[in-house]
């Protein structure tokens, strides 16, 4: 039987149990170049990877330079979520956009997961980079989404090779506010307990392909 978090204090060994993921695909970005970045990325990484679950999760401080790269992609991205996103989506994230600005700051996570767990009792846990396809998914029994802090290279906001802050609240933070997408969330990860590498596999495929 594969290890799996049986109860949220076990939630704290996700990212520290299993065998490290391979963090090195797109190694000839500055998110990986430029030393001044990556320390302050592993700082506030490390901020998470301290983190115990249930705990008041770390404030950031994010610098000027952080929330125009920010203010940036949402910026870019609502542009396109009208033309291409679904309704669900655009509901959720219209509702975001009053409660906390999004254009004009990069919310903290503490707020947003006392936002979700009012909305459908998913609740977040800050993480310190890329995790396995079935820590993601187990976190998901508990109704709990792993998410990073940190935000990708001003050199290009476009592109980042690692999940970063940008990914996790404007990709997935709006469909968790969605009941329905949360409870099927819940039930993939329900699903992937103990489960073997093959099925976490498929599993991942349809959390991916539809959700």
């Amino acid at each position: 039987m594969e290890w799996y978090p049986r109860n949220e204090k076990e939630l704290n060994l996700i990212g520290k149990v299993l065998l490290a993921v391979n963090e090195t695909e797109g190694s000839d970005s500055m998110q990986f170049k430029d030393p001044e970045y990556r320390k302050r990325r592993d700082e506030i990484a490390r901020l998470s990877y301290l983190h115990l679950f249930g705990q008041p999760i770390p404030q950031i401080d994010y610098t000027k330079e952080e929330t125009e790269v920010w203010t940036y992609c949402y910026k870019k991205l609502r542009k396109l979520h009208k033309k291409s996103m679904s309704r669900r989506f655009e509901e959720q994230i219209v509702k975001l956009e009053k409660e906390f600005d999004f254009s004009k700051r990069i919310p903290q996570l503490g707020e947003l997961d006392s936002y979700l767990t009012a909305e459908t009792q998913f609740r977040i846990r800050p993480t310190h980079g890329i995790l396995s396809q079935r820590e993601f998914l187990n976190a998901f029994a508990h109704r709990v989404f792993c998410c990073t802090q940190y935000i990708r290279h001003p050199s290009n906001p476009e592109y980042t090779p690692e999940p970063d802050i940008v990914h996790e609240i404007i990709g997935h933070i709006p469909l968790f506010a969605d009941k329905e997408v949360a409870d099927l969330s819940h039930e993939i990860g329900l699903l992937s307990l103990g489960a073997s590498d093959k099925e976490v596999a498929q599993l991942g495929a349809l959390y991916w392909y539809t959700l």
